[in-house]
């Protein structure tokens, strides 16, 4: 292969993860797990989505309820559980955890999940050429022709290199002993360039499952 074809393939190969990453993607950017997180396996959880939109909320509780029974952990959506005299208001604020608590003992629930929004605003994103690391394709190798052009090509700032604007949802769900009141889990989220409320919902929910999962906290 002369040299040549072998930049033009580098050039469609480079194209391929930039393309990628418009489309909606949500993953956890950091989690954080208590020193009792582990003392035993939950097998019961209450689910708070915390929304301005009553159907946004009650769906986000209903989807996460049904993942975690499919996962065989008891849940149930607090707007299910909580009195409707008691939902969340500006006047019942400052006694909510109270409110919140006596549901979740009065259902003999272990935990209590609550997700909220951090977020949403336009950033701006760098795409180089030299953040790409390509895979054992033959087409790489030969090293000194790849290595060449990727070296030149990231130091010229009219090359590869693009500035792009992305729009980010930024998420926290925290995890809480019913018992003692305290924070156990952790995790925060971000969804790139999201196309609806759904996708992020059904993401951020299999994300924060597999997590769990992960460290232990329910069992897979």
């Amino acid at each position: 292969m002369n040299r040549k074809a072998i930049l033009n393939t580098v050039l469609a190969l480079m194209i391929l993860p930039l393309a990628a990453c418009t489309s909606t993607s949500t993953s956890l950017t950091r989690t954080w797990k208590g020193a009792t997180a582990n003392e035993k396996t939950i097998n019961s959880i209450m689910v708070i989505g915390v929304a301005k939109q009553s159907d946004v909320r009650q769906q986000f509780e209903d989807l996460f309820v049904d993942a975690f029974q499919k996962k065989g952990v008891t849940s149930a959506a607090a707007y299910r559980i909580v009195p409707e005299s008691n939902q969340l208001t500006l006047e019942n604020i400052t006694d909510y955890k109270g409110i919140i608590k006596g549901a979740a003992d009065k259902n003999r629930l272990e935990a209590v999940l609550i997700t909220h929004l951090i977020s949403v605003k336009e950033e701006e994103d760098e795409l180089k050429a030299h953040k790409y690391e390509p895979g054992p394709s033959e087409s790489y190798r030969d090293m000194g022709a790849y290595h060449i052009y990727v070296f030149q090509n990231t130091r010229n700032t009219n090359s590869t290199n693009r500035v792009v604007d992305r729009k980010y949802v930024r998420l926290r769900t925290n995890l809480y002993d019913t018992v003692s009141e305290k924070m156990i889990w952790s995790a925060s989220s971000a969804s790139v360039d999201p196309d609806s409320v759904d996708t992020i919902i059904q993401e951020l929910i299999d994300a924060i499952i597999d997590q769990l999962m992960a460290d232990d906290l329910i069992e897979p």
